[in-house]
């Protein structure tokens, strides 16, 4: 669910909208979501396994390198949405 403030324009539960971002907020939302951790992970990977970790300990290491990741991306979550910026508008 999504609370996007819309100034000027009222809309009923259920309408039917289109949702609108931005090209470069799109890139940005897709580096923090998705690119930056599969870096991070395969850094962590290659990293641990360079220092002689087994195969196993180095993967749940590196998945587990997430979860501070994505905490530390929620916590932001306030800073990130002043950022990004959604247009709503009425599909006819």
């Amino acid at each position: 669910m999504l609370d996007i403030a819309c100034p000027g324009q009222a809309f009923s539960e259920g309408e039917a909208v289109r949702v609108l971002l931005e090209q470069r907020h799109g890139f940005r939302s897709l580096a923090l979501g998705y690119l930056l951790p599969m870096v991070l992970v395969l850094v962590v990977l290659i990293a641990l396994s360079a220092m002689g970790l087994s195969e196993a300990a180095s993967g749940l290491l590196a998945l587990g390198v997430l979860l501070p990741y994505y905490l530390a991306l929620r916590a932001m979550r306030g800073r990130i949405a002043q950022q990004i910026t959604l247009r709503v508008e009425k599909l006819q």
